[in-house]
């Protein structure tokens, strides 16, 4: 061995090591998204945490897409009730006056057979889907609520 050649150590490797590449910088924090500094952290602790923490990340995940959900269904529950208002002609009602619990028919908005079908075809048109009439029952239309939860799930 020359003097110019540096003396190999026992645990360093035979062929050269590619040098890892580095990142552009860091990443910003998105809720319910592990990063790869955190998963790095959990995965030196151990299998338990690692899992754990999974499944904490699962679940933050599982929350923002129920947050989404509902902000959905608020959202559709609001369009609803301006259709009901602009597409049934119901004199002096204004859409912040429904509440999105008390029932369609009967006691609650009054509505009666016609304006069902009145509501049916406007809900139809407004978001893009086409309702059967076995779909059309008490569950679906008993409240904004449920019909908001329907058309959701359709959407």
């Amino acid at each position: 061995m020359s003097g110019l050649e540096p003396e190999r150590q026992p645990w360093a490797p035979t062929t050269p090591v590619a040098a890892a590449p580095q990142e552009a910088g860091p990443l910003p924090d998105l809720p319910g998204v592990a990063t790869a500094a955190t998963a790095a952290t959990v995965g030196t602790v151990g299998t338990a945490d690692t899992a754990a923490a999974a499944s904490a990340a699962t679940a933050a995940a599982a929350s923002a897409a129920t947050a989404a959900d509902a902000a959905d269904v608020a959202d559709i529950a609001g369009r609803v009730k301006r259709l009901i208002v602009d597409n049934l002609h119901l004199e002096g009602l204004r859409p912040e006056m429904i509440d999105e619990q008390a029932p369609l028919f009967g006691d609650g908005l009054g509505l009666d057979s016609v304006d069902a079908l009145e509501l049916v075809v406007a809900v139809e048109k407004e978001f893009g889907i086409k309702i059967k009439s076995n779909e059309i029952g008490r569950d679906v239309f008993s409240s904004v609520a449920s019909l908001a939860r329907f058309i959701a799930g359709r959407v």
